[in-house]
């Protein structure tokens, strides 16, 4: 069989094959003719536009086409989004407020653990003895007495005593991990799940509250023990504080990746958990094929 045709003109490093083949394109060279309509032509090259958006689509009719990956885009609901991909100790909330994070004590982004996600950059490290973020209080997680959502990936270290992973001081909202239990405090309220957390794997962690009182804490997408209640209101004047609790004390130990916060009830079941940034655009780089119903398929993913 004859080379394949090179699709792309500059050089793309490849991560993921995405073998999505309701439709698979196959051009040859000095090989069988690639045929088209009702005549026949051989192709020794073919160079396509990158685009921005998806091609219009007739009855009858299926286009192949090279698009770049999506912007960010996050909804409405997400208040605060950590991506921890930056450099060092800037860190940035991808939000659409913006809000100032400040690093304490060695507190950083690095590449090493890989993060758990496919197109995943840096990760936030916290060594367990006085680092933390900080960011102004701010009424975007004043959620009241209305639904929430705080979810993350962590990867421990260590378990010993309690790890704080998030903290708001006003009503006494925060996470944190035991070497046997994940509790979630709603103002007054305390939810504590059994859990034993294993050092040196990624768990996805999710706390939510929907229908105004319903808490339910989820690893990996898989809720722990029953419902709770907790229809406590959460406002507050003071920072919020992620890697340790307000005081601050009970230093996170490991990497915390893709932090969000939300003002809605994100899951109230069992869900498969993020294996994308958060607003990744909805698409990543790569050669795609649109059919006449306009459904888009990805042929080829290139990522980051």
């Amino acid at each position: 069989m004859a080379n394949f045709l090179t699709l792309f003109t500059g050089e793309l490093k490849m991560k993921k094959l995405i073998s999505c083949l309701a439709v698979f394109v196959l051009l040859v060279m000095n090989g069988p003719v690639f045929a088209l309509g009702s005549g026949e032509s051989i192709f020794n090259s073919l160079s396509l536009k990158k685009r921005t958006d998806d091609p219009a689509t007739g009855t009858g009719e299926g286009k192949i086409y090279y698009k770049g990956a999506g912007a960010p885009t996050y909804d409405s609901e997400t208040v605060l989004m950590l991506h921890m991909d930056g450099s060092g100790n800037s860190f940035t909330d991808s939000s659409s407020s913006g809000h100032t994070v400040n690093y304490n004590g060695d507190a950083t982004q690095t590449s090493t653990p890989a993060s758990p996600l496919s197109d995943g950059g840096n990760v936030a490290s916290f060594d367990g003895t006085g680092d933390y973020l900080t960011i102004p209080d701010s009424e975007d997680w004043d959620f009241g007495t209305g639904n929430f959502t705080i979810d993350m990936w962590v990867k421990l270290d260590s378990v010993s005593g309690q790890r704080g992973v998030f903290h708001y001081d006003g009503e006494d909202f925060f996470l944190r991990i035991t070497s046997s239990a994940l509790l979630l405090q709603v103002g007054n309220t305390g939810v504590s799940k059994s859990w034993n957390a294993s050092l040196d794997e990624w768990y996805h962690l999710a706390g939510v509250r929907s229908s105004t009182d319903t808490v339910r804490l989820y690893v990996n997408g898989e809720q722990l023990g029953n419902d709770s209640t907790a229809a406590d209101n959460i406002t507050g004047a003071t920072s919020l504080f992620i890697g340790s609790s307000a005081s601050p004390g009970d230093y996170f130990d490991g990497n915390i990746d893709e932090l969000r916060l939300s003002n809605t009830a994100r899951w109230t079941s069992d869900f498969t958990p993020p294996t994308k940034n958060y607003g990744s655009g909805g698409n990543s780089e790569g050669l795609y094929f649109k059919d006449e119903n306009g459904t888009v398929t990805p042929i080829i993913e290139v990522l980051p």
